[in-house]
């Protein structure tokens, strides 16, 4: 369990903020333009309507994600004690299947914006995979001791085997090439997790790299 004492400083009373109520727990549904909001309760999705100076912010909702400790957990159910949010912390990982692995795609930012995956993938994405050495951004931007900079990972190569890219050993996928990617993913037994995906892009969490990586999505084959 995890307690956090809420910040009002940080979120607005408006659609979608969890709140607490007459000593409950809720998330405002509507906001009128006079002194009220309606709450819905968690314990009874019960609609109450209250003054807004009535009700005290969490700072964060069930189902977000946040990072505790170094480690992303799921903010499951919700309780009070004397006044204080207490969080149920459900770690990311907790319900994967641990002989399926979870992969990560994201978008490299070089010169051609490359397709990278943070580890080697079952099935027959593999086949798909190269490690190359990234080129630095700037000459301002080179690894040192203690620098975040990948000199090296693991991109994907086109599935256009045959172009002639191929051919000349620089046909690494890149950015326009994700519709196929997508179908070729979903052919051939892979699972788009689109709630974890979903929970990343949505929550204030960010990938704070020097090669400025975007997150595309999270992936399982299905064996």
């Amino acid at each position: 369990m995890y307690s956090m004492e809420s910040n009002t400083e940080t979120k607005q009373l408006r659609y979608g903020t969890t709140v607490i109520c007459n000593g409950k727990i809720g998330v405002i549904k509507s906001v009128s333009k006079t002194d009220s909001i309606n709450v819905q309760l968690f314990d009874d999705n019960s609609i109450v309507s209250i003054k807004k100076n009535k009700v005290k912010i969490i700072p964060h909702s069930k189902n977000e994600l946040i990072k505790y400790k170094n480690i992303y957990y799921v903010i499951g159910n919700m309780s009070l004690d004397i006044n204080l949010p207490i969080y149920e912390l459900n770690y990311v990982n907790s319900g994967f299947n641990k002989s399926k692995k979870k992969f990560c795609l994201k978008i490299e930012s070089t010169d051609k914006n490359i397709i990278t995956i943070n580890m080697m993938p079952q099935g027959p994405l593999s086949k798909f995979v190269r490690r190359i050495q990234f080129p630095p951004l700037s000459e301002f931007k080179q690894p040192g001791p203690c620098s975040h900079i990948n000199n090296c990972g693991l991109a994907l190569i086109s599935l256009n085997g045959d172009s002639c890219c191929a051919k000349n050993g620089s046909n690494l996928m890149v950015v326009d090439e994700l519709p196929n990617l997508i179908s070729f993913l979903l052919s051939n037994g892979y699972i788009i997790d689109t709630s974890i995906t979903k929970m990343f892009n949505a929550s204030d969490i960010r990938f704070k790299t020097e090669n400025s990586n975007s997150l595309i999505c999270f992936v399982t084959y299905n064996v």
